[in-house]
């Protein structure tokens, strides 16, 4: 799925291999549970405001509380103004451009830790992070990669000169230190600061935004 900002459309690649182009406001976005997990969905209605002509998923499940904060990231991102804001929360982003998820950074993505204190449940929980991650491993190298046609590329080309550039550049040069919890100090707590200051930025310029 591929979102442009300054023309305010979506661009979604289906199981089909057909690419959806729609504009945002037109998609009507609603939620998905299934079991103790919730899936965010849009839908695609027809002139009645009512029939579902089609529906796409996002491809991501969690509880209602993560999916919350991941949707309000791309509803931020396609209706405020906080990019630089946004860019500043994330900090880790797959390296996937052209190219397949490799295993090791799918279990490096499956381990990561949010403390220190996770390390004592560690040697209980590897057999099933190594189980998950040759699942996701095998489920990455079967998939198909997106091939978007031409038009659509050149729809979301990133200017080289844009101050904001997020993608796994962005990513801790010392993974596995960061995926493991033991960055030094100063560095966990520089990164920690910046996130709070951002998130701060953002819900300063909604509450604005509200009132305006």
């Amino acid at each position: 799925m591929r979102f442009n900002r300054q023309k305010q459309l979506v661009h979604v690649y289906q199981t089909n291999n057909q690419i959806l182009t729609l504009p945002w406001k037109d998609i009507y976005f609603t939620t998905y549970e299934w079991r103790n997990n919730v899936n965010l969905v849009g839908h695609i209605l027809d002139k009645d405001g009512e029939t579902v002509l089609n529906t796409f998923g996002f491809g991501y499940w969690g509880d209602k509380l993560e999916l919350d904060h991941y949707w309000e990231f791309i509803r931020c991102y396609m209706e405020e103004d906080c990019l630089e804001e946004l860019a500043d929360t994330v900090t880790l982003c797959p390296p996937i451009a052209n190219k397949k998820e490799s295993y090791v950074f799918g279990l490096q993505y499956i381990i990561k830790m949010e403390s220190r204190l996770a390390w004592i449940f560690i040697i209980f929980m590897l057999p099933i992070y190594f189980m998950e991650s040759l699942a996701r491993f095998i489920a990455m190298q079967t998939s198909k990669m997106p091939q978007w046609s031409q038009e659509v590329l050149d729809d979301c080309i990133v200017s080289p000169n844009d101050p904001i550039q997020v993608d796994a550049r962005i990513n801790p040069p010392h993974l596995w230190r960061y995926v493991l919890a033991n960055e030094p100090l100063d560095i966990y707590q520089a990164r920690y600061d910046k996130q709070q200051s951002a998130n701060q930025r953002i819900k300063h310029k909604l509450e604005k935004h509200k009132i305006d």
